[in-house]
């Protein structure tokens, strides 16, 4: 019985691992930004825009000197989001 639980219990970590999504975090001159929340900003952005159009690439740019994040969605929508 023991082994079918430690089985169960594992099959599930490696689904868990498998669907990993690290939460990615820039640090810089003591402030912080969360990169996934940028990311979801720009993809937000994007669809208020273009409502029907799938965002297939998004390319997300830092540059923590100039405070912002510059991004580019399907290879042609370019914006900046301030950090």
């Amino acid at each position: 019985m023991e082994k079918a639980a430690a089985a169960k219990l594992r099959a599930a970590e490696k689904v868990k691992a498998e669907n990993l999504k690290p939460e990615l975090v820039l640090q810089y001159q003591s402030s912080e930004t969360n990169l996934n929340a940028l990311t979801e900003a720009a993809k937000a952005e994007f669809r208020s825009i273009h409502k029907r159009t799938l965002v297939t690439d998004l390319k997300l740019y830092i540059k923590p000197e100039d405070h912002m994040a510059y991004y580019v969605i399907n290879g042609t929508f370019e914006r900046k989001i301030p950090l």
